[in-house]
């Protein structure tokens, strides 16, 4: 198993030193950080963000949490025998 093992890894060595691969990897950052800096993404980032912010702070979802938090010590109270 070593062999393959030793084998492999000289693949993997051959691959990432390929220059297409290492000019394929440079791309695919390239474009990550286009789509991160792309004022679209961003925009709809902070979308959803601000949605997050407010479904968290509505009064039914945190009430619903709160009662869900109940329950689950109320659980956990019976199982411990309290």
């Amino acid at each position: 198993m070593t062999g393959a093992v030793a084998n492999a890894k000289a693949k993997l060595t051959e691959i990432a030193a390929n220059e297409n691969v290492a000019g394929a990897v440079d791309t695919a950052k390239g474009k990550f950080s286009e789509v991160a800096n792309n004022e679209h993404v961003v925009g709809v980032v902070g979308t959803a963000k601000e949605k997050i912010g407010e479904f968290a702070a509505n009064e039914n979802v945190v009430n619903a949490v709160g009662a869900a938090k109940t329950k689950i010590d109320e659980i956990a109270a019976k199982l411990s025998g309290r």
